[in-house]
């Protein structure tokens, strides 16, 4: 679960860096080229730290994964069709969902997405 996560934070970090990278053509108008050169210089060292954060959140995740051996794969085969919010638990998809809705709005600061639709994607992803 550490790793989805991880992944999560490092996909929401990346949506940051892209409204980031977007503010570049935002300079004040009829600022002075010194400071449009600022600007920009700025922008592309926040876009740059983002893309670092990202990477290293990606990498961490990465190794932790490969670290951690995966559970055993029973051969019985179960009684029922389990759907997959059965198998890991209502309540950890729940978790995880709330923690990625405040990662991404703690970014990005937008919170008009439909909050049932991740639900129902980390279900099948769990």
């Amino acid at each position: 679960m550490q790793h989805l996560l991880a992944l999560i934070e490092a996909g929401t970090v990346e949506g940051a860096h892209v409204e980031v990278v977007e503010l570049d053509t935002r300079a004040a108008a009829g600022s002075s080229d010194e400071f449009g050169r600022g600007w920009f210089g700025a922008v592309q060292a926040a876009a740059s730290w983002l893309t670092h954060i990202t990477d290293r959140t990606v990498r961490q995740a990465r190794a932790a994964a490969a670290a951690k051996p995966l559970p055993a794969v029973s051969s019985v085969p179960s009684r029922r069709s389990s759907t997959a919010v059965d198998a890991v638990g209502e309540e950890q998809v729940h978790r995880v969902v709330e923690a990625a809705d405040r990662l991404f709005v703690s970014l990005t600061g937008y919170t008009g997405f439909n909050r049932a639709l991740p639900e129902e994607i980390l279900a099948v992803v769990l």
